[in-house]
């Protein structure tokens, strides 16, 4: 259709359930603004029936164990700029230094803000995804 618009594709997460079971594709989900050991985002039921979600999984179920999709909804991409070391794409950032770089957030950090929706050099700006409006 003509006014459909294209799928974002940077906007596809490779995603995991924080809990144990599944969550069937078709369902939205929102991020727990933390990340398996893989590098996948993990995910988790919305609170309600009308909660904000942070996305929409498809095509796979994902689970505790398995890596399923989600589509990104309702979230802002920004440009963020790269400190010292690159990134890849999927890759959670936390703030370098105070000159307001980025750089990529070791596993469990509490304060990861975005996630990298491309792979780029270091010094470069890179489109990112907020994680949350807070440390997670």
């Amino acid at each position: 259709m003509a006014n459909t618009p294209p799928v974002n594709r940077n906007a596809i997460w490779y995603v995991r359930r924080s809990t144990a079971g599944a969550i069937p594709a078709g369902r939205g989900v929102v991020l727990t603004g933390s990340f398996g050991a893989d590098g996948a985002a993990l995910i988790a039921p919305p609170a309600g029936a009308d909660a904000r979600i942070s996305g929409v999984t498809f095509e796979q179920d994902p689970d505790d164990a398995d890596v399923g999709l989600m589509l990104q909804a309702g979230l802002s991409n920004v440009q963020v700029r790269l400190g010292t070391a690159g990134v890849s794409f999927g890759d959670p950032l936390r703030v370098q230094d105070a000159t307001g770089v980025w750089e990529t957030a070791p596993g469990g950090s509490s304060n990861a803000y975005y996630y990298a929706l491309q792979t780029k050099a270091a010094g470069t700006l890179c489109w990112a995804a907020p994680i949350a409006s807070r440390p997670v």
